[in-house]
């Protein structure tokens, strides 16, 4: 298209690949504001995906000035597009760079764009204003902070099409209203198509489409707008959709909150005994264990701070599962980060772990360095004299096997040592000798027996250590950004540690050495035994025969040790530079978890400039890296050749003299070349152990992150909650107050509810409460008992928490509910799923034919075994939310905690929701934050928080007649006349 005008058509439009969508049309004119309305999976984000070429559609047509979008190039289609989708996706960058994301956008277009989206006034609060670094996934900023930068973002580029997907979901009434008066003036010349479930925003649109099964079912012809008044005329859209008395009205009557000065409240207060799922014995309150704490931990974590990745989800997801297998319960004895040398704190690691196993090996590696060959050599069992003759023409370089090639004593000894040295591996490994696989008896012989019982079990115990670090750390490590790194960091330091050992310890090829911290503890350990035992043997020999000859061998080797040493310090120090530069792993992550709004934006070669520009950055170091290696490799390899200058210098110097023979100086050049020899071989793996040096400081970094609490209370828990005088900031920004002198009460069994504008502090209560932070000043009591004295694993056992943004993880749905529950029956998780009404729209799922976690006692039950997709793609936002619901519900806390656990939903759908909340939460104490009134005006009480303090407190009818700011939000809030 050389111009687009921003006509939209569906014509008939059927997805099949998922029945969805089946015949939709509708249709938006030029400049025309238009909105899709209906329940939770109803088609309409699908709408959204097929007309941006996300998805292709199977039958009919979608055109955009009459042009079929097929036969468009998907990039300039992308680019006449604006979106903002449910879920806001920010980037690791500043404020400014979140928003222009490498177009063609000046500085005052983009405060412009701010500033239409509500957004400038918050961000020149922050102290630096449009140069303030949010963090991945915005993690410093507020919910609906982050939703105004992507509308900001989204209207910057000046669109001629905007696709509104749930946009002011995040905010609160007043921010909603202001931000949507700024929509109303950004449409203007634009094509708006607008999803919502909040219908508040929809009274100033032209038409409503009311979708319902994949069709339009209702829809609300367009009327005059007035561009002055920025209004709808009386007989708008909205107003005679509510006078059809049909679908749109029935969702409008859902969601009036009746906020009149004669509204009533219903009573809430009746008490009943904790509502159960099943008749589950007291042991099973338990159940959770391990890899619940673990989950719980991570999981609102997620949730709470915008941290839902891809690609990170992905591998917590499988090893939150895998942790629960293992069972691990050893703790750690931590040593703070780089307090001592690699090779040590990896000692101390592999003695910590896998104790059994390292003293044998060590001793046997010791005995056997002493006399057998180098890896590079093996023999072959023979007998008799074959055997010896074997054994002389494979002499090794170095050891006393120097000395044995002399004397035949010796050369018995040797003998008789590879012989019980083969008598214990043949009981050790006697399939391998039948099958006549050579087996080696030298060295590294003992790396096959550290491989199966050492390092092996050490690395089943440090792998799910490190990752139980992750999943269990402080929040500093992901308000940091830093989670990337620390993935990255386990997977090269751990896992990929299997791979290598699976070769590493017998002879042949092998694998391309990975910078793992372990890597001293598989056969490159041996071989640095065996090669130093070799010198030290070598220096001996050659100081016996030529005491000159030896000093001058120390004084070369001294030299050697002294350049090697300045090297690996240089090739250390720029491995930690380029450590620091190289953010190409974090970028990757968090292209790849991104990949769909970046190409909704159409930027995808911004971002490939960007990973470059990262990939140059690291460049610098790593060719100093490779000088560095250069030289060290180039003093190794002409070692030996200097040993021998020197030697033999020294020797024909004192035979010149006459103060030894030539027979005395041979053997001692001999020792010489041998011990140059060793070292060499010693060199393949000093490297490694160089570069292992920083990968041993992360993991021990990592594993020191998670500080398990030893003897923290564990007292019942009856569910009353009270915070007094609580101060807080966030350690990244300790300036920045969030909690002042705070207080509030719930008692056992009650409901209330935290109300307030966007970056008030609702959230950070809840944080507070989980024990993610510490305040800085006053208390938490649950039960007159402080949290800050209390087992975080009990504590987050007895709190559920549902979040502003669901997060699911790959696998099915009754994986998902019952995560991290040991015993959890299939009657248990229907009925969670019964209670947060998510059942129905199970039990339309396709049948599933598959092994299942719980034998399937109907047609029914098997759709339950329903893939979700990675972070519960294959779901609609609603049916996510509706999950994690049910997943709070299995787990039947004592407290409940609803972080705008409605939201996503639909106005039928929450009230469904809602009545099952209210029933679920008898006997329970519930938390509600909630920028959606009709969710909270029949709790016990409400607190308005405004700046981290409450301001109001009182019911709903109390704070009606008060007219203070909760009335105010409430009358923002109402959609229909009450009279």
């Amino acid at each position: 298209l050389t111009r687009c005008y921003g006509r939209i058509e569906f014509k008939d439009v059927r997805f099949k690949n998922t029945p969805v969508l089946k015949g939709l049309s509708w249709v938006a004119d030029p400049g025309e504001t238009i909105a899709l309305v209906g329940k939770s999976g109803c088609g309409k984000s699908t709408s959204i995906g097929l007309l941006t070429r996300l998805y292709d559609h199977d039958d009919g047509s979608i055109l955009i000035d009459g042009r079929d979008i097929r036969s468009l190039n998907t990039s300039d289609l992308r680019k006449m597009i604006g979106v903002v989708e449910q879920e806001p996706c920010l980037f690791n960058g500043t404020i400014r760079e979140n928003i222009v994301l490498g177009r063609a956008i000046c500085e005052a277009d983009t405060e412009e764009a701010a500033r239409t989206a509500n957004a400038h006034d918050f961000i020149m609060k922050l102290e630096k204003g449009y140069e303030t670094v949010i963090g991945s996934g915005g993690i410093t900023l507020s919910g609906g902070q982050k939703q105004r930068l992507a509308i900001a973002r989204a209207i910057a580029s000046q669109p001629k099409i905007l696709l509104l997907d749930e946009a002011t979901s995040a905010l609160d009434s007043e921010s909603e209203k202001a931000v949507q008066l700024a929509l109303n003036r950004a449409s203007r010349g634009r094509t708006t198509v607008v999803i919502t479930h909040r219908l508040s925003a929809l009274k100033d649109v032209q038409r409503i489409y009311i979708l319902e099964n994949g069709r339009v079912a209702e829809k609300g012809s367009a009327h005059p707008w007035n561009l002055e008044a920025n209004t709808v005329l009386i007989s708008g859209s909205h107003f005679g959709l509510l006078a059809k008395r049909g679908i749109y009205s029935t969702l409008v009557a859902a969601q009036d909150i009746g906020v009149g000065m004669y509204g009533r409240r219903r009573s809430s207060s009746a008490k009943t005994e904790p509502h159960t799922l099943g008749s589950a014995s007291s042991a099973q309150a338990n159940r959770s264990g391990y890899i619940y704490s673990c989950f719980s931990t991570i999981s609102p974590l997620l949730t709470q701070r915008g941290l839902s990745r891809s690609s990170t989800s992905s591998i917590v997801s499988q090893q939150v599962k895998g942790l629960h297998k293992e069972k691990v319960t050893v703790q750690v004895q931590t040593k703070p980060s780089g307090s001592l040398s690699s090779v040590l704190c990896v000692l101390l690691l592999s003695v910590s772990l896998a104790w059994r196993d390292i003293p044998a090996v060590l001793l046997r590696s010791a005995l056997l360095s002493c006399f057998l060959g180098q890896p590079d050599y093996q023999c072959h069992k023979r007998s008799g004299a074959a055997n010896l003759e074997s054994f002389r023409r494979q002499a090794s370089l170095g050891g006393l096997q120097a000395l044995g090639s002399l004397s035949t004593i010796v050369e018995m000894v040797h003998e008789a040592i590879v012989f019980l040295v083969d008598v214990v591996h043949d009981g050790i490994f006697p399939k391998a000798d039948k099958r006549g696989v050579e087996i080696p008896v030298d060295g590294r012989s003992g790396t096959p027996l550290l491989e199966l019982r050492g390092l092996l079990s050490l690395t089943r115990k440090a792998e799910p250590r490190a990752k139980e670090a992750v999943v269990r750390s402080r929040v500093e490590l992901w308000d940091n950004g830093d989670i990337g790194q620390a993935i990255l960091a386990i997977e090269n330091d751990v896992v990929d540690l299997v791979v290598e050992l699976a070769t590493g310890g017998f002879p042949g090829p092998q694998p391309q050495p990975t910078t793992s911290a372990l890597q001293c503890l598989d056969y490159r350990f041996m071989l640095m035994v065996n090669n130093l035992v070799a010198v030290v043997a070598c220096i001996a020999l050659s100081t016996v025969h030529c005491w000159p000859a030896g000093v001058g061998m120390v004084v070369v080797i001294s030299l050697f040790t002294v350049f090697t040493w300045l090297a690996s310090y240089r090739i250390s120090a720029n491995m930690r530079r380029r450590s620091k530069l190289d953010r190409t792993s974090e970028l990757s992550i968090e292209i790849i978890e991104h990949a769909k709004t970046i190409q909704l934006l159409g930027v995808e070669q911004f971002f490939m400039e960007k990973y470059e520009s990262y990939e140059a950055a690291a460049k610098s170091p790593t060719k100093r890296i490779a000088v560095y290696q250069s030289i060290q490799f180039g003093l190794t390899q002409c070692y030996t050749f200097l040993s021998d200058l020197v030697m033999y210098f020294i020797g024909a110097h004192m035979i010149f003299h006459g103060q030894t023979t030539s027979m005395e100086t041979v053997v001692a050049g001999t020792s010489g070349n041998f011990a140059g020899w060793a070292v060499i071989f010693a060199s393949a793996a000093f490297g490694d152990f160089v570069r292992s040096h920083y990968a041993a400081k992360v993991l021990y970094a990592l594993i020191d992150i998670y500080r398990k609490e030893e003897g923290g209370q564990t007292p019942d828990i009856d569910g009353s909650v009270k915070v007094e005088d609580v101060d807080f900031s966030y350690p990244s920004r300790p300036d920045v107050k969030v909690a002042r002198n705070l207080n509030l009460i719930a008692e056992k069994g009650q409901s209330i509810a935290l109300v307030g504008v966007s970056g008030s502090g609702k959230s950070t209560i809840v944080q507070l409460l989980e024990r993610f932070y510490e305040p800085n000043s006053g208390s938490i009591k649950l039960d007159d008992n402080d949290i800050a004295q209390m087992c975080r694993e009990h504590l987050r056992n007895n709190v559920a928490l549902v979040g502003q943004e669901p997060v699911l993880f790959k696998g099915s749905i009754v994986e998902n509910v019952s995560l991290g529950l040991e015993n959890a029956s299939l009657s248990e998780v229907q009925e969670a799923c019964r209670q947060a009404n998510a059942a129905n729209f199970i039990e339309l799922f396709p049948q599933v034919v598959k092994h299942c976690v719980f034998r399937a006692t109907n047609q029914f039950s098997m759709r339950y075994e329903t893939d979700v997709g990675e972070k519960g793609g294959n779901l609609s936002g609603g049916q996510k939310q509706r999950i994690a619901i049910a997943r709070a519900l299995i787990r039947r806390p004592k407290i409940i905690l609803l972080d705008e656990a409605t939201s996503a939903l639909d106005a039928e759908s929450e009230k469904t929701v809602q009545k099952a909340l209210n029933e679920a939460s008898q006997g329970r104490t519930s938390i509600t934050i909630a920028h959606r009134l009709s969710t909270v005006k029949d709790v016990d009480r409400i607190y308005y928080v405004e700046n981290g303090a409450v301001v109001e407190c009182g019911t709903h009818q109390e704070l009606i007649e008060a007219d203070g700011k909760y009335a105010k939000l409430v009358k923002a809030q109402q959609l229909a006349e009450a009279e």
